[in-house]
């Protein structure tokens, strides 16, 4: 018999955690963007790692979507059957 799995995480620790590992996400775009000089890409993931580490969440849906925007070329570039 399998061992029933573990309980989950409280919903809110559950969210805090995927907050703070979206941010790191965006600290490592902004820096990978850093490194080729793309001062817009870097901009808007400091931005979005910014208001999720300041727990402005009302601000992320715009700034992710700016971020969205940004990579959206560079997505379509590394796979042109997307």
């Amino acid at each position: 018999p399998r061992a029933p799995p573990p309980p989950a995480a409280p919903e809110s620790q559950t969210q805090a955690e995927a907050v703070l590992e979206a941010a790191a996400l965006c600290h490592a775009v902004a820096g990978s963007a850093g490194t080729f000089g793309d001062d817009d890409t870097t901009a808007a993931a400091r931005a979005l790692e910014a208001a999720l580490r300041g727990g402005d969440l009302a601000a992320v849906p715009a700034r992710l979507q700016r971020l969205r925007a940004l990579t959206d070329g560079a997505r379509e570039a590394t796979n042109p059957e997307s």
